[in-house]
């Protein structure tokens, strides 16, 4: 059903004030990273250039809001040309003497020449051709600035990195003014800013897609085989032969059956009694127990020998000691009889 006037008129008004604050918080989102620039009183590392491409864009969209007479897009480009001008104005103040000269080049060859030549390019033909000219010019601009993150985007995806990418809250902001100001456009009958929106969104929504699969880094080739074989791990315990399925035996007594990854848990309770039975079954669990056994027998056959040997020289000890005692007692015994022969011959003489 075809929109009346007044609820067009209504339309045009909501989205444009909306589009206008939206548009507002993402002029002003640099904010934070000038007032550090005050604080710390120095420009080093920062970069000028975005902001005078947004200047650009202001002024000239301000210039084309007046051949439309629209207020919506001249309040909103007034504003954010202020806006630029004052982050300007702060990096000028706190940039050294040879940063601000090359700053101030761009700035007059990039903005002052350029809309100057805009200008009279446009001031000797009508009206009508004025617009469109401006308009075409602010269209390719815009889709210049939307597709300037294309090349960011693209190293995303080759990296899987998205720490390059603006902030997610940022592209989630263009992405809602693309919406309100399409609607603007597409409401206004003005597709000079209808398509540039229209094309912003889709940017916009790539960017945010490219975030939420990307935002938790790249995963390394170990890291990725450990998750197929985790995978591979889980399929196999699904299947396995090791799964057994237990019925309960009676109204007395439940078996639950947990199976979690290689072990196989089987709990046991029984009314009045808390008894779990728990069994473990490991993948390649047979040749590691059998393996196991081998090395125990092993070391108990190593412990008898060692015991047998501690056994045998005790026994050759005792005997030792036997055959010195028998030697002993050999030579009292001659030693006696050599007395007694002795104390014969004594008492014979």
């Amino acid at each position: 059903m075809a929109m009346g006037p007044e609820t067009m008129q209504l339309v045009q008004a909501i989205s444009g004030i909306i589009g206008s604050v939206i548009a507002l918080t993402i002029f002003l989102s640099p904010i934070g990273s000038f007032r550090r620039i005050i604080r710390e009183k120095h420009t080093a590392g920062f970069k000028i250039l975005p902001y005078m491409v947004t200047l650009f864009s202001a002024t000239l969209y301000i210039y084309y809001g007046i051949l439309k007479r629209s207020s919506i897009i001249l309040t909103i480009n007034v504003i954010g040309s202020i806006i630029e001008l004052f982050y300007l104005g702060v990096y000028f103040r706190y940039s050294s003497t040879q940063t601000r000269v090359s700053a101030g080049i761009k700035l007059a060859a990039f903005n002052m020449v350029a809309l100057a030549a805009i200008v009279l390019a446009t001031v000797f033909v009508t009206d009508y051709v004025r617009t469109i000219v401006v308009g075409t010019m602010c269209s390719v601009f815009s889709v210049a600035v939307f597709a300037a993150p294309l090349s960011i985007m693209l190293q995303v995806i080759r990296t899987g990195n998205v720490e390059s990418m603006p902030p997610i809250p940022l592209s989630v902001a263009l992405m809602l003014s693309s919406i309100f100001w399409f609607i603007f456009g597409f409401t206004t009958s003005d597709f000079f800013v209808a398509t540039p929106n229209a094309l912003g969104l889709v940017f916009a929504i790539a960017q945010v897609v490219l975030y939420h699969k990307y935002r938790q880094g790249p995963i390394d080739t170990d890291t990725a085989l450990e998750m197929e074989a985790g995978q591979a791990q889980d399929e196999d315990s699904i299947s396995s032969p090791d799964t057994v399925e237990i019925a309960d035996d009676g109204p007395g007594q439940a078996q639950t059956q947990l199976v979690v990854e290689e072990e196989v848990v089987v709990e046991v309770v029984e009314e009045g009694s808390s008894e779990v039975q728990t069994e473990e079954v490991e993948e390649g669990g047979g040749e590691g127990g059998e393996r196991e056994e081998e090395e125990e027998k092993e070391e108990e056959d190593e412990e008898e020998e060692e015991e047998e040997e501690e056994e045998d020289d005790d026994d050759e000890d005792e005997e030792d000691e036997e055959e010195e005692e028998g030697k002993v007692a050999e030579e009292g015994a001659e030693a006696a009889k050599e007395e007694e022969e002795e104390e014969i011959k004594s008492s014979s003489s």
